[in-house]
């Protein structure tokens, strides 16, 4: 099992800070593979710096999303997302020195289906959620399995939710 460390970053504006990586169409919460021993809300705050060039203080975990294995080679993952203070800064360093990211953007909420595949949108949106609400998101693949959220219906797949439905993911 790979454990992934993200961060959701806002400025004062709403905008959310994603990135693209290299070779990739899509964009993502700026994060990395935790490795064996490390932290997760540490190696969230690494990446933010290197990818970025922000320097953030994370308060506190707000989602947990699995991600099941996609294919041979391709390990399930738990992306554990933690929710940083807002920063006031704009400007962004326009790539990694790594060569890991195409792109750093901020991105309006209203806006993440433009540049996210569905699942990693709805992480973001249940982050979001969970962040202003003082609540917790607990994911399948993007679809909330435990979530205080009172939507009728999962934003990832729109499966419905709530009493009498069924089991979520059948």
């Amino acid at each position: 099992m790979v454990i992934v460390g993200e961060a959701l970053v806002a400025n004062y504006a709403g905008a959310l800070l994603l990135v693209r990586p290299a070779g990739l169409d899509s964009c993502e919460l700026p994060g990395r593979v935790v490795p064996p021993g490390g932290r997760d809300g540490e190696v969230a705050e690494s990446a933010v710096r290197q990818d970025a060039g922000l320097v953030v203080r994370l308060q506190r975990l707000v989602a947990k999303d699995f991600v099941p294995a996609s294919g041979p080679g391709v390990s399930a993952r738990f992306h554990l997302v933690h929710k940083a203070a807002q920063v006031q800064e704009t400007a962004l360093r326009s790539s990694s020195g790594s060569g890991r990211h195409a792109a750093v953007r901020w991105v309006a909420r209203e806006d993440l289906g433009s540049w996210c595949v569905p699942a990693v949108a709805a992480r973001i949106r249940a982050a979001v959620h969970a962040a202003m609400t003082g609540t917790f998101a607990e994911l399948d693949n993007g679809c909330p399995v435990r979530q205080e959220t009172g939507a009728d219906r999962c934003p990832a797949c729109l499966a419905p939710l709530g009493p009498g439905a069924a089991a979520h993911g059948e």
